[in-house]
């Protein structure tokens, strides 16, 4: 800070072990660990201060002893308004309390500012994207990422592209409404494929509630 101005900012230089080295040498409990800290930090940022740093890869962490990590490049951040960030949390809420996929699918339209006349084709697809997205974290249950998951995810992606692009042909170009949609993506590809590189496991159900009850009390 006593070298930091509004123009100015100096950081500390860091001597930690890089992301494949950390892979390659640490023990299981400490990616699981380094895992709660990246997850924290990323969802901590996005429901209690409604900023979300959308450059979560590799090469943006370094790894410390006694489960600290280290974030680099805060060049890409993306913040959104308070009612953007109720409806995710609602959302999620709202799944993680085992209601139904009406109920989820309700949601998440309103949400995210989607079209409200959605076809058949596309809210079965909304469904089966929603519940692979929050399955994390939908269970009071530890749930360990892996590759096996992401490419559940991608594969997903992959479909909900060629679904748009197919509708687009007669429907035309329709986008969500809410700011910053696009930057949530960051998330799933980013983010998920740093836990299942780690392979982390926790329970991150109860993880996301500590996350909330803090974000109530800000």
């Amino acid at each position: 800070p006593e070298r930091s101005s509004r123009r100015v900012l100096t950081t500390e230089l860091v001597d930690a072990m890089r992301f494949e080295e950390f892979i390659a040498t640490a023990p299981q409990s400490a990616k699981d660990l380094a895992g709660d800290v990246i997850f924290d930090a990323c969802f901590r940022s996005l429901f209690c201060h409604g900023a979300y740093n959308g450059d979560p890869h590799p090469g943006n962490y370094l790894f410390l002893p006694g489960g600290r990590v280290a974030f680099l490049d805060f060049g890409c951040v993306q913040r959104y308004h308070p009612e953007t960030v109720e409806g995710l949390r609602q959302v999620r809420r709202t799944l993680m309390g085992g209601a139904g996929p009406k109920a989820v699918r309700e949601r998440t339209i309103e949400a995210l500012g989607l079209p409200p006349d959605l076809d058949r084709e596309e809210l079965a697809y909304l469904d089966d994207y929603t519940e692979c997205v929050y399955e994390p974290v939908a269970k009071d249950q530890a749930f360990r990422f892996d590759r096996a998951y992401t490419e559940r995810l991608a594969d997903l992606s992959l479909q909900g592209g060629f679904l748009i692009a197919r509708k687009a042909l007669r429907k035309g170009i329709r986008e969500a409404k809410r700011p910053g949609f696009l930057f949530l993506n960051r998330i799933q590809y980013g983010l998920t494929s740093v836990l299942a590189a780690l392979e982390a496991e926790a329970n991150w159900h109860q993880m996301m509630r500590k996350i909330d009850e803090e974000g109530a009390s800000a």
